[in-house]
Parts: C-alpha cells; structure tokens; sequence
C-alpha cells in the first residue's frame, strides 16, 4: 500500500492506495479512516491481520492455506465479513444494503444526513465491488478512493461534496448511485452497502484528528 498525504480546505488528510492488481480496496478504506482519525500512525499489519481474521471467523474452514496478505491480496473483506472487521477496531457499525427500495431509501438518508467526524465504508458497483471511504469535516464531505493514484489523478483519488453524496436512481427506486468523480464527468456507480461509523472523534485546532472514545 502506498500512503500520501492529500489536502483540500486547509485540511490534510492521508490516502492509502491498494497495490495494483489486488483486491484490498476495504482493508485500504479502513486504514484510510483509522489513520485520518488519529486512531493509530501507519500500520500495515493490523489492516490485513484484522481483516483475515475477519474473514476466517465469517468463512469457517477457508482460508488456512494462505497468510494474512495473500488473503486479502486474493479474496478481500466479503461483505459477511466488513462489519466484524470495523468492530475490531472497537467501532460501533451500522450495515446498511440497498436491496429494496426502503433500504435504497435508508442507507441514502444515512449517508446524505452524516455529521461531523462520522465515516463509512461505502461498497460500490455491481459485478465487482469496490470500496471508497467517506468522511464528514466541517460539513464536508471527503470522499477517498484506494483505487486512485493521487500523484496523477488528486481531484478524483480525493473528492468532496457540500450537499448529497448519493441519489436514489431516478430510474429505479431500489438502487443508490452517487457520482465517483470530482472531474464534473458524471461517472455514477450503484452503491450496493454501507458500513456506517457514527461519530467516535474530536477534532483539535490543528486540524488532526484525534481519537476520543469509542463504545465497544
């Protein structure tokens, strides 16, 4: 993984890319609210050991040929695995899923009402998914996205929003899209779940996020 400092409204904030050709888009999206929240600096190890243990307790019998790395290199953070992996790290988690359209309805209204210093994990796409990480600040909100490389691309590797970050799908009323590029090309993937963090930081006059406390 590779770890970058972006800034936007005088706020810095670190992006973690996934290597290429891997699948560690969630294990990069927890790093990238974990760090950000001051919760712990770099730590490599805890994101795939945390998210392989997740993963084994969620799939009894699999995955005990390969270590941590290969694991989540290979298979990712499944969805039954996602929530049991942020609770490892003592977050409180909302899972939500889009899959009528009262939950379409909710998890937008979860996501487009979040407040100060909370985040999520939001699961996107459709054949495969992807996974970006979203945090609130000063009624903005930061979307991240591992996939990115933000030597080349900074505006779409870190993107914000003043006002909704996702829609109910004007042609289908069970589906949630937002828009996945800050360029002002519409480019909207479906979001298939959202794994919500409600707010567990303070934040202090230096702009760093600092770790407050957390109810298991």
């Amino acid at each position: 993984m590779i770890w970058s400092p972006i800034t936007r409204n005088g706020i810095t904030l670190t992006h973690i890319r996934q290597e290429e050709n891997t699948n560690q888009c969630v294990a990069a999206s927890v790093g990238m609210i974990a760090q950000n929240a001051n919760y712990w600096r770099k730590n490599e190890n805890a994101l795939f050991s945390y998210g392989a243990s997740a993963m084994r307790t969620h799939n009894p019998g699999a995955f005990t040929q390969v270590n941590d790395r290969e694991l989540i290199n290979v298979n990712g953070i499944r969805s039954n695995a996602v929530a049991a992996y942020l609770r490892s790290y003592g977050w409180n988690v909302i899972s939500l899923n889009a899959t009528n359209a009262g939950n379409a309805a909710a998890l937008v209204d979860r996501i487009n009402s979040m407040q100060n210093y909370d985040s999520c994990i939001l699961a996107a796409g459709s054949d495969q998914l992807h996974a970006f990480a979203a945090i609130k600040l000063g009624g903005t909100t930061y979307i991240l996205n591992p996939a990115l490389d933000p030597s080349e691309n900074p505006d779409d590797a870190l993107f914000t929003y003043q006002g909704n970050v996702v829609r109910i799908d004007p042609q289908n009323n069970t589906n949630v899209q937002f828009n996945t590029a800050a360029s002002g090309n519409e480019t909207y993937r479906s979001v298939a779940e959202c794994y919500f963090i409600p707010s567990q930081y303070s934040i202090c006059t230096t702009v760093r996020w600092m770790y407050r406390a957390v109810v298991g």
